[in-house]
């Protein structure tokens, strides 16, 4: 475990927008989908099984929360312009106890800490 000189206080909406990427099935599978290598909306859809308009609209939600960035934009042969996305965290944890939900994460090290 990171040492707590090491972590930085992050801003209260960052943990509710981590409590609720992770509890919406589909968010939490975007989320692992993206965790490796950057992807366009329609590659997390058949990657995942999520319908293309949950998928866009997941994902234009993870984007605006900052749970998710573009990592590119491509343009097609035919002109089209399309993004791919990855996840703005390598790791997350997440802690409940007594001084409230914790959400950190490892790289680079920082904390939130929501008081109960």
């Amino acid at each position: 475990m990171l040492a707590l000189e090491m972590m930085k206080k992050l801003e209260p909406e960052v943990a509710e927008a981590v409590s609720k990427a992770i509890s919406n099935p589909s968010q939490r599978k975007i989320l692992a989908s993206t965790a490796m290598k950057a992807k366009s909306v329609e590659e997390i859809c058949s990657e995942t099984g999520i319908p293309l308009a949950t998928g866009y609209r997941d994902v234009h939600a993870l984007r605006d929360m900052g749970l998710l960035t573009i990592a590119e934009v491509v343009l097609t042969d035919s002109g089209k312009k399309y993004e791919k996305f990855i996840r703005a965290f390598k790791h997350l944890r997440i802690s409940l106890d007594g001084d409230g939900l914790s959400v950190w994460d490892d790289d680079p090290p920082a904390v939130l800490r929501i008081e109960p």
